[in-house]
């Protein structure tokens, strides 16, 4: 923030008084010399002592270099925040991804979608569950999971729920897909992707392909697939140092994830996208 014109004849600009040229700017806006030096117009409430001499182009040269690793130092502040740690913004709702919500959740899935989308192991998926105090990707895969299982019109959650049957799951429902959506954005997922990237994204594919809401679904289906593209699950590879449950349940969502695009593309619900092969005139050899 610029001084004001009042303060002006008791503070100089940094850039100016380092590269010791006359500051020509009113105090309101960017000096002139700095704008066509491409520096940051910044004003010191108190001058400097003077350094040892030297040439402008040099000082010019560091007064740049100062500034581009400053603005680097702001710009990867965010990539660096941690799958554990969730801004203020992003944090999650208290009380609304409660255990007796989980706890039959899961009991649903096992029971009734288990035998159709084989992706997911008991014992592993409890793990997550006392993960997710600790780490928002945990609880953004459980809340996504939850919120596919309660748009399932014969779920219904027990009596002893906080949210009993008086509460419609589908109202829930959305609210922890809203979650799951919202609370995701607090964390880094797309550069180094993990198999709970994968189970997130597809579970709000299928929240809203239950919802009717084909475009949503399908870009999320594509998005967890490039997730999946991302680890070289299509790679046998990739599975040879997982044990027997990792390597299964994975090679499992690639597959299930393979089914789902065909049946997308098959049932005409969705564009399959550009055939990027279409047209092409290959010469014979």
């Amino acid at each position: 923030m610029l001084p004001s014109t009042h303060d002006r004849n008791r503070s100089r600009r940094r850039s100016c008084h380092r590269r010791k040229v006359k500051c020509i700017g009113d105090g309101t806006k960017p000096c002139k010399n700095c704008v066509s030096a491409g520096l940051a117009c910044t004003y010191n409430a108190i001058p400097q002592k003077k350094g040892p001499k030297g040439s402008r182009a040099k000082v010019l040269s560091e007064l740049r270099e100062n500034q581009r690793q400053s603005h680097l130092t702001q710009s990867s502040s965010y990539e660096l925040t941690s799958r554990s740690i969730s801004p203020q913004a992003f944090s999650r709702t208290p009380g609304l991804l409660s255990q007796d919500v989980l706890d039959p959740c899961i009991q649903y899935f096992f029971i009734n979608i288990y035998s159709t989308q084989p992706i997911l192991h008991r014992q592993r998926l409890q793990e997550t569950v006392l993960q997710m105090e600790h780490s928002i990707e945990a609880y953004c895969t459980m809340a996504s999971l939850c919120a596919y299982v309660l748009f399932q019109p014969s779920m219904v959650l027990p009596q002893t729920s906080s949210f009993g049957p008086n509460h419609s799951t589908s109202a829930l429902g959305h609210l922890l897909l809203e979650e799951t959506i919202r609370a995701r954005k607090g964390y880094e997922y797309f550069e180094n992707p993990t198999i709970m990237t994968i189970y997130t994204s597809f579970f709000i594919f299928c929240s809203y392909f239950a919802l009717d809401r084909q475009n949503a679904a399908w870009s999320y289906l594509r998005q967890a697939l490039t997730f999946a593209h991302v680890m070289n699950l299509h790679e046998e590879d990739t599975y040879k140092d997982d044990d027997f449950i990792s390597a299964s349940r994975m090679r499992r969502m690639y597959w299930t994830l393979f089914i789902s695009e065909r049946f997308m593309i098959e049932a005409q619900i969705c564009n399959p996208g550009i055939d990027f092969l279409q047209g092409l005139r290959f010469q014979k050899t």
